[in-house]
């Protein structure tokens, strides 16, 4: 995710570890998105090189991707988890999940500043007005 450009968020995932014995899938918050993968907040480490099963459930239909532990680090009593997705073919779908998830950022952000709720839909037409031209490629 080095280099790329990087959407903050912070929307529900779910990653499942797809090697040794803990197959349980481990509810976190998303934080960032970029164009290869993404970083999330974990309760416990994770070693470089796993395989993990990532589930974003904010998109109809659901991205559902497998990546790998690109980095672990330490932050504030959890831990930062980066992850680089193994099949280019997700690079749409995963472009389609950063629009959402930046509209459900969206939806948030205005709630809390101007306590409107927004429809979906209301929200995806005001995001889409103010920065689908910003959206990088």
């Amino acid at each position: 995710m080095h280099g790329a450009y990087r959407h903050p968020v912070r929307i529900p995932i779910r990653y499942t570890v797809l090697e040794g014995h803990d197959e349980a899938p481990h509810h976190e918050i998303l934080e960032h998105v970029s164009g290869s993968g993404v970083s999330f907040k974990s309760s416990g480490p994770v070693s470089l090189g796993t395989r993990v099963r990532v589930d974003i459930r904010v998109a109809i239909p659901p991205f559902e991707a497998e990546a790998i532990v690109t980095s672990c680090k330490e932050a504030q009593g959890d831990y930062e988890i980066e992850v680089r997705f193994t099949d280019d073919k997700n690079n749409y779908k995963l472009r389609m999940v950063q629009q959402v998830c930046q509209i459900e950022q969206y939806k948030l952000d205005v709630f809390e500043a101007q306590g409107r709720r927004l429809s979906n839909e209301e929200a995806a037409r005001e995001w889409i007005a103010k920065n689908a031209a910003n959206f990088p490629d």
